[in-house]
């Protein structure tokens, strides 16, 4: 029963946004789809759904973030977890399982089977307030407009996967039009994982994906319409920027010099659990960071990703300083760690470099999108997929290296070479130009198919 009676058009925004600690490429996803949907959308209201629990809506300054029906799905009762936990303390771990995947089931078709209630009569039975919120919240919207992420695998199929493609099938449920846009699709093994987002994206008016082919193929694996499917770029490819003057203030508040020598901008995360590199990846990083200053000159600035520096278990800093303690040169490094820093602050920053050196997807967007070359490092078949799939967008799959595979003197080697020549051809922004008017496409798509539901008034 959507608000027919409001002349504001609603979308439900359902995003990566909020968990803890803040990463700022899901922020940057997050704020680019909402700030690109006002643009092709007047007079929108776009509502952000609370996705996690501890988000504070520090993204969404002035807004209200709404129920989600994530919350209620990745939900369980304290007994259903008590009782699991007991089953496997009794070595009987496969009953307890079934026990809980029983629980999400009946979850999921509780949820659904509200959603069809609200939209045919406007009540939601059998749920608690949570559940009802999240019915009631998607049911007095016109859309559901998806923001990408890195999310739907075998790696996050309980936490992301299976709520994510709820949300899709509660959509069409309830008869609201769905697009997803700048996702991320893969590895994708199990019959599980490909069973569940086979049958989530079904009825998905749209699926835009963020890499140039893999997480296509994925989704024709599974039996997703070609027509249905596009590879368009990652949500943050368009992401403002707050102005130069602004970022370097920011730099000269952590103490980075702003001329004399080249400013290197380096991201590290070692301890992953989907990419655990077992201890090479800080000896790698520190020789690389003394070679390219070696080389270059150059000043090498830290930057977190995640926004939690002072949080036990958050690696970002941690991991840094754990590079920073094995270098030779280290009077020639600095920081960023101030205070949390928003994506366009941080985008910005990296903007006024001359390259980066990251091990993270959304430092190499930042970097790409500002036409600062930019170097990949990784590890495992995770971030192998993440860094090909952006890299392939630029035709610049050889500025990829597998910490396992490479020599940190060859690294320093190419990168001195490229940081010389800078963008000088212009393809990085050329790219970039026209991967900025991709991701507008699931937009314009949602647009179109409002435009054809509601009365012309309510597109003013």
């Amino acid at each position: 029963m959507s608000d027919t009676n409001s002349k504001r058009v609603k979308i439900l925004l359902i995003h990566g946004a909020g968990a803890f600690p803040r990463n700022i490429g899901d922020d940057a996803q997050a704020y680019s789809a909402a700030d690109r949907l006002r643009r092709l959308i007047p007079g929108l209201e776009v509502r952000p759904a609370r996705m996690y629990e501890e988000d504070d809506g520090a993204l969404w300054p002035g807004v209200e973030l709404v129920a989600s029906p994530r919350l209620y799905v990745v939900a369980s009762s304290w007994l259903t977890v008590k009782a699991a936990g007991i089953l496997r303390g009794m070595g009987l771990g496969r009953v307890g399982a079934m026990l809980f995947h029983l629980s999400l089931v009946t979850r999921v078709v509780r949820l659904l089977v509200a959603g069809w209630c609200w939209r045919r009569f406007g009540v939601a039975p059998l749920m608690d307030a949570r559940g009802r919120d999240a019915v009631k919240e998607m049911g007095g919207v016109d859309a559901v407009y998806c923001s990408g992420g890195g999310n739907l695998n075998d790696i996050w199929l309980r936490s992301e996967l299976v709520p994510r493609a709820v949300s899709y099938r509660l959509a069409h449920v309830m008869g609201k039009p769905c697009v997803v846009s700048g996702q991320g699709v893969g590895p994708l093994k199990s019959r599980a994982g490909k069973m569940v987002l086979g049958w989530g994206v079904k009825h998905v008016a749209f699926f835009a994906c963020r890499d140039l082919e893999e997480s296509a193929e994925h989704l024709r694996a599974i039996g997703v319409p070609e027509e249905k499917v596009a590879s368009l770029g990652d949500d943050a490819f368009d992401l403002a920027v707050v102005p130069v003057e602004a970022a370097e203030a920011i730099l000269e508040a952590e103490g980075v010099p702003l001329s004399g020598k080249p400013i290197v901008v380096v991201h590290v995360r070692f301890t992953n659990f989907v990419s655990d590199i077992g201890g090479k990846g800080s000896p790698f990083t520190a020789e690389l960071c003394d070679e390219l200053i070696e080389r270059t000159g150059c000043h090498i600035v830290f930057i977190p990703i995640t926004n939690c520096a002072r949080r036990a278990g958050d690696r970002d800093i941690g991991d840094a300083f754990d590079v920073y303690a094995g270098m030779k040169h280290r009077e020639s490094v600095s920081f960023l760690i101030r205070r949390p820093y928003t994506p366009p602050e941080m985008k910005a920053v990296v903007a006024r470099s001359k390259a980066l050196v990251a091990y993270s997807y959304h430092a190499w967007v930042f970097a790409l999108t500002s036409g600062v070359p930019a170097f990949g490092l990784f590890h495992g078949e995770y971030f192998r997929g993440k860094s090909s799939g952006l890299f392939a967008w630029y035709r610049k799959l050889d500025w990829v290296w597998d910490v396992e595979l490479s020599r940190p003197a060859d690294v320093a080697v190419r990168i001195g070479a490229e940081m010389a020549a800078g963008d000088a051809d212009g393809s990085l922004r050329r790219i970039t130009e026209e991967l900025a008017r991709n991701v507008s496409v699931p937009g314009e798509k949602l647009a179109g198919m409002l435009g054809g539901m509601l009365k012309p008034e309510r597109l003013r």
